[in-house]
């Protein structure tokens, strides 16, 4: 009875059941103090198994953590590189668009001032694609303001189509 109490309080009876007398009972205990090796051999068994998953885990996580680290900077690399490519671009751009409405304000015949406005208006686009670019690396690192500004739909349709129909002429 002691020895039933102790599994039933601790799980498992360190000890086992005394075997006293050579009668039914003596081989009862023996098969039950069998029984009580097996479920501490099984109880370490599940043990090791655990601390062994649990050092898993911890060296996964670990694992992850460093990886999300450096995807991290990788992405605030990236985004450092394109703001850094965009501001060293435009400077250029600016100095491209400035010449060329000089160059528009000058004496020009109507094939030189349809190519000098498709170079001023390309320059303009292309200055959109760098500021948007910029704001791709702004909306990343969350520094995003947003404008409202209108624009005249008929004059972006056909400044695009403007752009294309000077690229079919050269074909």
């Amino acid at each position: 009875p002691d020895a039933m109490g102790g599994v039933c309080a601790r799980g498992v009876s360190r000890g086992g059941a005394r075997a006293a007398a050579a009668d039914e009972v003596g081989p009862l205990a023996g098969v039950f103090n069998d029984m009580l090796g097996e479920i501490e051999t099984r109880d370490a068994g599940l043990a090791a198994h655990r601390d062994e998953l649990g050092a898993k885990v911890e060296a996964r996580t670990a694992e992850l953590r460093r990886a999300k680290d450096a995807a991290e900077a990788a992405s605030r690399a990236k985004s450092e590189f394109m703001a850094t490519m965009s501001h060293e671009i435009r400077t250029p751009m600016n100095g491209v668009l400035g010449m060329t409405e000089l160059l528009r304000g000058t004496s020009l015949d109507d094939r030189q001032r349809r190519f000098a406005d498709a170079v001023y208006q390309s320059g303009e686009q292309l200055l959109g694609i760098i500021n948007d670019i910029l704001d791709f690396s702004k909306i990343e690192s969350g520094r995003l303001d947003l404008e409202d500004i209108g624009f005249d739909l008929r004059e972006v349709v056909e400044d695009v189509g403007s752009i294309f129909a000077l690229s079919l002429i050269h074909i």
